[in-house]
């Protein structure tokens, strides 16, 4: 399964062929990876060779959407609102952000990201009969969301010249991807071990990507306008700077690792490929051009310039 989780370009653990339908998607998964090898100079592609990846990049996407169920995700004209709103909030650049800057993260601020975006995700992950969402399942849509991961990043490699567009929904899975796949990557080691001291005595608890969808469903399906509060939400108070810098730290680690087996860090492979799909998008300026400015602050920050 690990040899077969780097020819595909997964990352160990990521690859969960259940069924006849995840088995197929792996074929066509390693079919795309090797395309590139079939090129009469697969360093200088010709338009009609990237084309015709795109292409199947697009079958591959498609074909992963329908047997896993992220199809069903709805990207609407209100979630393209949703994205330019983020992408114009000044609370952006400073979630984003190593430098202090004067306006501390809020906890408003974060539930203003997450609630909208975990909805759509409420939707494609399977819930037991009490409506909770067991690790299980969560790892069932890391699997699938790292396929369809690869899929968007191979098509990528080869839009620019390729005469092919795409869609507002192509951007939004792909970055669905990445932060679903990432799974507990993206959560700092001491909230998710649990080693948090709790100034009322003991440990603040062990929190995973499940806990955190849970968390979050449970206050959306209340329909409250309070922002949530008690222990279990401890890893968004921002009042305490050491969460917020773990969340930070945690964040730029996983961006500069270079996972085993490629030879380019995350954040060139996931920057690269946000801005290819959104320049591909027709009439998608704003966006594309605020992604830039975002992008360029932070690969800024990573190389240290």
């Amino acid at each position: 399964m690990e040899d077969l989780e780097e020819e595909l370009g997964l990352e160990p653990g990521d690859l969960d062929i259940s069924n006849k339908g995840d088995l197929a998607a792996a074929i066509l998964l390693a079919d795309l990876k090797n395309k590139p090898s079939t090129f009469v100079d697969p360093e200088n592609p010709t338009p009609e060779e990237k084309e015709a990846l795109v292409k199947d990049a697009k079958v591959v996407v498609e074909f992963v959407k329908k047997v896993s169920g992220i199809g069903d995700i709805d990207v609407t004209t209100a979630l393209t609102d949703l994205l330019e709103d983020l992408m114009n909030r000044s609370a952006t650049r400073r979630m984003l952000s190593r430098v202090e800057e004067g306006d501390e993260i809020s906890q408003q601020d974060v539930i203003d990201y997450v609630k909208p975006l975990f909805n759509m995700y409420f939707k494609v992950i399977d819930t037991d009969g009490n409506g909770t969402i067991l690790p299980e399942e969560v790892m069932d849509s890391v699997a699938q969301y790292a396929s369809l991961r690869v899929a968007y990043e191979e098509m990528a490699t080869s839009l620019d010249g390729s005469g092919e567009e795409t869609k507002i929904s192509d951007l939004v899975n792909y970055l669905s991807a990445v932060i679903i796949s990432s799974n507990n990557k993206l959560i700092p080691t001491a909230i998710k071990e649990g080693t948090i001291a709790n100034p009322e005595g003991g440990f603040y608890p062990a929190t995973t990507f499940a806990t955190i969808l849970n968390l979050v469903k449970e206050y959306a399906d209340s329909g409250s306008t309070e922002l949530p509060s008690g222990n279990e939400w401890y890893f968004i108070n921002f009042d305490d700077s050491a969460i917020a810098d773990m969340w930070t730290n945690a964040l730029f680690t996983y961006l500069e690792t270079t996972p085993t087996g490629k030879t380019d860090a995350r954040y060139t492979t996931i920057f690269n490929t946000v801005l290819e799909l959104s320049r591909a998008i027709p009439d998608n300026d704003f966006i594309t051009g605020e992604l830039e400015n975002i992008i360029a602050d932070l690969t800024a920050q990573i190389e240290g310039e």
